[in-house]
């Protein structure tokens, strides 16, 4: 009789423990939350504008633009995760074309000590679909988190090349007219 109640006690303890754990897991680990979220982004100009240069950042050498959507999230853990849609070059350059193979995702930190000093973490690149209304890319990486980090921007660049470690911007977080009118219905790769 003994022995059956301490198996009944040993076994209510581990159910217990069980579903102590299945909520834990239900309601997310403390440590792993989303810091920023989006679902927009915009382009980067091109040279001929004072935008093309983003907290020291250098912009492509040509225009781009997102023809369908771009969404993703950073999360505490140092995940980021960018799905873009359509990320290309624009007419008269490139007619809605991808050049690039591979994309990679960025966080910019300013400096809470010195908001004109940034640094920024990328991930690994990713593959891009190439070609005329092409340009899409799902970026599931990670970057190094700073111990602070003011004004988050998501970028999706290039990857490094000889003489560019940080390669070139294509697109950032942040929103234009043209950001409420991308078609998420088109998001088809």
């Amino acid at each position: 009789m003994m022995k059956r109640k301490l198996v009944w006690k040993f076994g209510a303890f581990v159910l217990a423990g069980l579903a102590f754990v299945g909520l834990r897991s239900a309601l997310g680990d403390e440590h792993d939350k989303v810091i920023l979220r989006f679902d927009t982004m915009v382009g980067d100009p091109g040279p001929s504008s004072s935008l093309n240069m983003e907290r020291g950042f250098a912009g492509a050498g040509a225009p781009w633009t997102i023809l369908r959507s771009a969404r993703g999230e950073l999360r505490s853990d140092g995940t980021l995760k960018i799905h873009v849609s359509g990320l290309v070059i624009p007419p008269p350059t490139l007619n809605n074309s991808n050049p690039v193979a591979e994309f990679r995702g960025a966080l910019s930190c300013q400096d809470p000590n010195n908001l004109n000093n940034s640094q920024i973490f990328f991930t690994d690149p990713f593959p891009a679909t190439m070609g005329v209304g092409a340009g899409n890319s799902d970026i599931d990486g990670h970057v190094q988190l700073p111990d602070t980090c003011f004004a988050p921007l998501i970028f999706v660049t290039s990857a490094a090349s000889t003489g560019n470690p940080n390669g070139v911007w294509f697109a950032v977080t942040g929103f234009s007219p043209a950001s409420f009118t991308q078609n998420d219905d088109n998001d088809n790769q």
